[in-house]
This record gives structure tokens, sequence and C-alpha cells, in this order.
């Protein structure tokens, strides 16, 4: 139960985000200022951070990153444009969906095992 509720504090919780910032938030073109590649627990991992601009000024966010993103190079950032600081790095529809399905999987599992202790118990 606990990997599950790891799971939506982070990927759910990221995926929820990007989709309100893909319906109502400002896509911009930000700018890669660091890269740091690493080897985790599961693979490779690619940490960045990028500076964006908004009508109220420069920001920059850091999180998960491509892989083959390179500094000074252009990278899509999304944003509130009522508030700015609240923003992600944007890595496409395609995955934008894929990490979509796997939260609607891990719901699915959870409300199965839900039931399944609810009526055996």
């Amino acid at each position: 139960m606990a990997i599950f509720v790891l799971f939506y504090l982070t990927e759910g919780r990221t995926t929820v985000r990007e989709w309100r910032l893909r319906l109502s938030g400002q896509t911009v073109n930000g700018r890669v200022t660091s890269v740091r590649r690493s080897v985790g627990r599961y693979g490779p991992v690619t940490r960045g951070s990028v500076m964006y601009s908004s009508p109220q000024g420069t920001h920059t966010i850091t999180g998960h990153i491509a892989p083959d993103a390179e500094v000074g190079q252009d990278f899509l950032v999304r944003y509130l444009p009522g508030n700015p600081e609240v923003a992600v790095m944007s890595e496409g529809v395609i995955m934008l969906i894929v990490k979509t399905i796997g939260v609607i999987a891990v719901t699915a599992i959870l409300i199965a095992i839900a039931v399944a202790f609810a009526l055996g118990g």
C-alpha cells in the first residue's frame, strides 16, 4: 500500500499537474541551464534545470528532463499565467498519455485490492 501512496504523491500528482497546465497553462521555450546524469535504482536518470520567462519575470524549474537534453538547448515549459512558479517541463503529449494510462492502471489495481479485501474480510 505504501508503494501506491508513494506513486500517487509523485507520478500521479505530476501527471495531474501537467494535464492542468496543458489545458490552461502558457507554453514557452525555456533554456536548459544544467544537466545531471546519474544511474538510479532502476536505470539512468537525467535531471536538469530550465530557465524560462513570463511577464512576471524570469524563473527556473528543476526536475526530470529528456535524456538527450544539453545545456543551452531550448526546452518547453508550461506554467500557470497567474502563478508562473507553478510549472512543468513538458515531455510531449505521448509521454503524458503513457503516464496517464499508468495512473489509471494503478488506480484500477488499488480498487481491485480494496474490493478483494472488502469481500474477503
